[in-house]
């Protein structure tokens, strides 16, 4: 029984920074003030030298931090994202 609580409570710990794609998919295409006013402001962007931005959004579950990263053409028009970087300390 105590091994099987373990194994629900590591379980819970690994999938808590899960985003799935079907989360973030949905922007791809969207403006980039659409997703600030729906998720609030990025805890970390910058532009990069071609004009795109990158927007950070964290989230910090069961100790670990996690990175929702879009990808957003310089028109302001989302063009990508990256899963979650998690466990990882965002100023890495």
């Amino acid at each position: 029984m105590k091994a099987r609580i373990l194994s629900l409570l590591l379980l819970l710990m690994l999938s808590g920074c899960v985003t799935m794609a079907s989360d973030m998919e949905p922007w791809v295409g969207k403006l980039k003030d659409e997703l600030i006013r729906t998720w609030g402001p990025p805890q970390a962007e910058t532009t990069l030298p071609n004009g795109e931005q990158v927007l950070v959004y964290t989230d910090r579950r069961y100790g670990s931090v996690c990175r929702n990263i879009f990808n957003v053409d310089p028109g302001g028009r989302i063009i990508g994202f990256n899963l979650p970087k998690c466990p990882d300390d965002i100023f890495r």
